[in-house]
């Protein structure tokens, strides 16, 4: 292996009107390899070796069937919330390969905001849709909920 100090004595010898090391003559003395040429690296990939972020498609699947499933009491916002984290989701491996670590990272944040946001707006939507059922079953006007329900059903 080459050293500096092998390269130093070579530059003198070169000076002097020598041969290098194989018998010709050394004409660019400028050129020195790198200290850690020949060596093989530990690392497996050339890009930086953060882990990539959770991407949250799981969530955001099911924050956007469960909104669209409760559309008609939230006007579909969660629905809409749900289908707008699955886009954040899809973009986080995209991002990440092609070495964006903070996009990527700032995709899946917005894709877990916005499918827990759609999950609670759908869950507030669910319980207030369950306590209006609880109250007309209670007070005996449950006939005329289904009919208003009904109504509104064929308003759509």
């Amino acid at each position: 292996m080459i050293t500096d100090q092998n390269i130093d004595n070579q530059d003198s010898s070169q000076e002097q009107g020598s041969t290098g090391e194989y018998g010709y003559k050394k004409e660019y003395s400028a050129y020195r390899e790198p200290s850690n040429y020949g060596q093989t690296s530990n690392t497996s990939t050339s890009f930086n070796m953060e882990e990539m972020p959770d991407n949250y498609m799981t969530l955001s699947v099911v924050s956007t069937v469960v909104g669209w499933l409760t559309c008609c009491c939230s006007c579909g916002v969660s629905g809409i919330l749900g289908a707008i984290a699955i886009i954040f989701s899809s973009q986080v491996s995209t991002k990440f390969m092609c070495g964006d670590v903070y996009g990527a990272s700032s995709s899946s944040k917005t894709a877990k905001i916005l499918g827990i946001i759609s999950l609670v707006i759908s869950g507030l939507t669910f319980f207030a849709w369950l306590a209006r059922v609880a109250y007309n079953v209670i007070t005996g006007s449950l006939d005329e909920a289904l009919d208003s329900y009904m109504m509104m059903l064929d308003e759509i």
